[in-house]
């Protein structure tokens, strides 16, 4: 079966203990707040860790422009970036930065490895859908049902299922060989406490 972002939406609700929605236009307060957070919720979570299916290679295209910021030369990077990434040229030692959608430089070719923009949701594993849906419902939980005990509960289930993920991730990682890359634009990883589950 086809995961669909209204899967996930509907697995958030569970979570809170709510009715299902069939579609981001259905009537009520449901399906207005997951078609306004969903998007958010998704991108938020793609960045707390470089998740397998967001790894992406690109050749960045020269700008015809000079930057201003004492580099040589700008670099347009991709449309679909997400996130920060390790920039791979064998001249890894010479300084750069991101700035304004830019990668400045002075080096004359540039291929970056970076987290981009998954908007399918059969892309994700089960573990990250389960991260996207705990964060969104960790959104709407008190919009929704004013409790602040479904909403204790939802965020210590969003540390464990964080944890799973990532881990589940990184074990089925390749070490990938290449030239010695310099990590740019990090983003920092949320790494979740050790707690106990409430009996």
């Amino acid at each position: 079966m086809a995961r669909t972002a209204i899967n996930i939406c509907n697995e958030a609700l569970a979570m809170i203990g709510t009715e299902p929605i069939n579609a981001f236009t259905d009537e009520g307060k449901e399906a207005a707040l997951c078609n306004l957070l969903y998007p958010s919720a998704r991108d938020e979570v793609l960045t707390l860790y470089p998740w397998s299916c967001t790894i992406a290679r690109a050749d960045l295209q020269r700008l015809s422009e000079t930057p201003v910021s004492g580099y040589e030369y700008a670099y347009a990077m991709p449309n679909d970036y997400l996130a920060g990434g390790i920039v791979e040229t064998p001249e890894t030692m010479l300084p750069f930065e991101i700035e304004g959608g830019k990668l400045l430089t002075n080096a004359i070719e540039i291929t970056i490895k970076y987290q981009k923009q998954v908007t399918d949701p059969n892309k994700f594993s089960p573990l990250l859908a389960s991260v996207i849906a705990t964060r969104l419902a960790q959104m709407i939980s008190m919009p929704i049902t004013q409790s602040t005990k479904i909403s204790s509960l939802i965020d210590s289930k969003f540390e464990l299922v964080l944890l799973r993920a990532k881990g589940a991730d990184a074990a089925g990682a390749s070490q990938e060989p290449g030239v010695e890359p310099r990590w740019v634009d990090a983003q920092s990883v949320y790494d979740p406490l050790d707690y106990e589950e409430d009996e």
